[in-house]
């Protein structure tokens, strides 16, 4: 534990599942006008929440929340000053994307003995015509005992209100994005961080002369400009210099806006807070919340402490509660608000004395045999460590049937062209068996396309005991999926910051991507697979396919939503089904699944022969290569787009630089047809664009059904050679199913290395290579080697050779 810490005084949550919180949301004032002067938490969110607390040492109550109200809009930035005409007293001024409005909060007591709740009265409303960005407040013009509103907008626009009345507005010169801003009231200036890294100062008398309706008419000019070369986060002006908090920097620039220190940062910031040490106005202190949750204090930029945060504050401010003055209170983007001190914690551990013992030399060797078993164990691949149980818990409630009415069209656009799919929806139980809870278990549900659901990511903030969510799954496009099985992830991290995953797997019904029809009597693809076992009655293997499962059906037809139709026959004489349609990966869903349903099936009815399968060939090579063949092409045709558009990109820069130069040049020439060309290049910049985007779309159909053509010519070798399990598996990592195509490696490139290693290795006729090297792996012309080095895998399969990946094996 860190001697140094931000010691909690009070915390609690204030935000829902889905509010959010930015910096401008925390203010810290005495909003009620209290004569004790005790600051209240003044927090707006987002969602249009504002919520008004009074802290007191240890911990949020219920009574302590004083106002919660929806405003109805978003709240940008809640700040507290004298804002009315006439009035001594601090009222709460809020700024919405299109108003600003002022409040007078006051206290109420209520019916119960000691209850005191806020109420808010609306004193004026100013409707903004440009989206606004942030605000800042002070005496502007030297005006004494009230305060001076300014608003920045979206597009430059500066807005300024004198309380009630609104005074002027001015543009600020090349405007491009927001960004951080400050008064400095004893210079009547505002300093902005500009979009281009540097940081402008304007005098409130210069805007005020500059106040035009037309951002066109007159450019002011900045009192003087000072470039910084970082990305302003935010800016403070305290003790008669101004602090600017850079991305990786922490400037300290006087009034005149020349660079007094420059503290180079080794992390990233997220806020600043900075203010002169009460005892001595001369030392400034600068609070600097990081992105690693860390609070760092620095004395005139010497760091001084070094605080641990619960959370990454987004906020931070100092204020004065009854029972401690000088409370730092941060505020994340959760809604979550830590009020604390700085304080140390020392440590109470004392060393033990030390006990002498006689050596007990029967236990030495016997924990030494059990150390030596364990590195053996370990050496071996066995796992010896004690299981570790998981307090998290997944289940998954699978209902029988799909949805009556389809949910897919609102994750789909349907336009009335595409067939509607039908969805399911799942219920996923989350069970916690700890006594404490948890906090920010991440939820991930992983489906192979074209299947998607409905909420790929869930975040659950805490969870206590049990959780249920409700997901639905449809299918997405025309694509024919590879497989029906969804993963579903939860990670978490545990009290002692260890990441902890679950998963857990289950497999969607048929129904969901196909329905019955009748057979079709020819097909371009025929497969037969023979069984061990006598043919059992269709209907009751698939009764989601058919009406009626008790009537004996040799003769199936399965049709994918928006796609071909699959035939499976069985036969009556023999013990084989025949699989037939006119697309050859079609194939692989159906016989995957005749085969997972006959082997429980059969399990149900055993006899004590265990269920074997097996196939007679020929091998379906020819239809296989196609499906490679198809893919590689559009690999090929979306490299060149990319390259085109490469190209066209940069001869469109070109040509935008030679018009810049023409339209500067201060004795006009002729365009040369340039302003054409820039027009055709731009067009061509969008056809490739959509270019793109087709091959892209139709890449990523291809690489779902190589897929499922590859998960199909495995399962049929498996079958044609006998082989076992292991060696199978072996084979799913060398042909692999996983189809994904990065801009370095494809899967071409990636199965045809690992076919050439087992080939000169495990399958080599002669010895064994003990120093291979394997060619550079990189994308061919064409896929003629790859199908060459499949034909010979499958030759030495077909003659009997086991795979062994250890090449050291004779």
């Amino acid at each position: 534990m860190s001697l140094f810490q931000a010691r909690e005084w009070c915390s609690t949550c204030c935000g829902g599942i889905e509010e959010e919180f930015d910096q401008g949301g925390l203010c810290l004032a005495n909003i009620d006008n209290n004569p004790n002067g005790y600051d209240k938490v003044i927090v707006g969110s987002l969602n249009g929440v504002i919520r008004i607390f009074t802290a007191e040492k240890g911990g949020f109550k219920a009574n302590n929340l004083m106002l919660e109200t929806q405003l109805g809009y978003p709240i940008i930035q809640v700040e507290a000053g004298r804002f009315v005409s006439g009035s001594e007293k601090t009222q709460l001024a809020v700024l919405h994307p299109r108003s600003l409005c002022v409040y007078a909060v006051s206290s109420v007591v209520g019916f119960v003995e000691q209850s005191q709740f806020f109420s808010t009265k609306l004193i004026y409303e100013h409707r903004l015509e440009h989206v606004s960005s942030s605000m800042v407040y002070g005496p502007f013009g030297g005006v004494k005992d009230k305060d001076f509103i300014c608003i920045l907008s979206m597009d430059g626009v500066l807005r300024f209100y004198e309380q009630e009345i609104f005074s002027f507005q001015a543009f600020l010169p090349d405007f491009l994005l927001p960004g951080p801003f400050v008064y400095i009231s004893s210079k009547d200036s505002f300093v902005f961080g500009v979009s281009d890294r540097s940081l402008q100062c304007y005098k409130y008398g210069t805007l005020a002369s500059s106040s035009v309706s037309d951002k066109n008419a007159k450019k002011i000019l900045p009192d003087w400009s000072k470039m910084l070369g970082e990305h302003l986060v935010s800016i403070q002006f305290s003790g008669g210099s101004i602090e600017v908090l850079g991305e990786r920097s922490l400037f300290t620039i006087n009034i005149s806006g020349e660079i007094v220190h420059m503290k180079k940062l080794e992390y990233s910031p997220n806020c600043l807070l900075s203010y002169t040490k009460p005892s001595s106005s001369d030392v400034k202190i600068n609070l600097v919340c990081t992105y690693s949750s860390m609070l760092l204090v620095y004395e005139d930029h010497i760091l001084i402490w070094a605080a641990q945060l619960p959370h990454d504050s987004v906020s931070c401010r100092i204020g004065n509660f009854d029972g401690l003055q000088g409370v730092i209170v941060t505020l994340n983007e959760h809604g979550y608000i830590f009020c604390s001190y700085l304080g140390t914690t020392p440590s109470l551990f004392t060393i033990p004395k030390v006990t002498e013992r006689e050596n007990n030399f029967d236990a030495l060797d016997k924990e030494l045999k059990d150390l030596n078993k364990f590195i053996q164990a370990s050496e071996s691949g066995t796992d010896l460590s004690p299981a570790v149980k998981e307090p998290l818990s997944i289940n998954v409630v699978l209902p029988e049937r799909l949805d009556e009415t389809s949910k897919s069209q609102e994750l789909i656009d349907n336009d009335g062209d595409h067939p509607i799919s039908p969805s399911i929806t799942v219920e996923i139980i989350l069970e916690w068996k700890s006594l404490k809870p948890v906090e920010n278990v991440t939820l991930c549900c992983s489906s192979k396309h074209p299947i998607i659901c409905s909420q790929p990511q869930i975040c659950i903030p805490i969870l206590g005991n049990k959780c249920a969510l409700n997901v639905f799954f449809c299918t997405l496009g025309s694509s024919l999926p590879s497989d029906l099985d969804v993963s579903i992830t939860a990670s978490y991290l545990t009290d002692s910051e260890v990441p902890r995953v679950v998963q857990m797997s289950f497999e969607l019904p048929l129904d969901l991507i196909a329905f019955g029809s009748p057979p079709l009597k020819t097909g371009i693809n025929k497969l037969v697979i023979e069984v061990n076992k006598d043919t059992v009655n269709l209907g009751e293997i698939f009764p989601d396919m058919v009406e009626d499962a008790v009537i004996p059906i040799s003769g199936l037809g399965v049709q994918y939503y928006g796609g071909p139709i699959v035939t499976l026959i069985a036969s009556k004489q023999t013990s084989r089904y025949r699989l037939q349609s006119d697309s050859f990966e079609a194939m692989w869903i159906i016989l995957n699944t005749l085969l997972k349903r006959l082997t429980v099936f059969y399990e149900k009815n055993s006899n004590g022969v265990p269920f074997r399968c097996s196939f007679q060939g020929p091998i379906p090579h020819q239809e296989y290569f196609l499906l490679i063949d198809k893919h590689f092409e559009l690999r090929l045709a979306l490299d060149l787009y990319l390259k085109m558009l490469s190209q066209r990109a940069h001869q469109f820069r070109v040509i935008q630089k030679r018009l810049l130069m023409r339209f500067k040049d201060k004795t006009p020439a002729p365009l040369a047809h340039l302003d054409t060309l820039l027009d055709g290049t731009y067009k061509q910049l969008l056809a490739l664009g959509e270019q793109i985007e087709n091959t892209q779309l139709a890449l990523l159909h291809a690489s779902t059904a190589l897929s499922s053509g590859t998960r199909l010519i495995n399962l049929l070798i498996k079958f044609y050679v006998s082989m076992s399990d292991d060696d199978f598996g072996i084979l799913q990592n060398i042909v692999t199913p996983n189809v994904s195509d990065t801009s370095t490696q494809g899967w071409e490139e990636m199965v045809d290395v690992n076919i050439c290693y087992m080939i000169k290795t495990c399958l080599s006729k002669g010895s064994k290579d003990q120093n291979l090297v394997l060619p550079p792996m990189k994308m061919d012309k064409d896929t003629n080697k790859l199908k060459k080095h499949l034909s010979l895998l499958w030759e030495r399969l077909g003659k009997g050779t086991k795979l062994n990946l250890d090449i050291s094996s004779d």
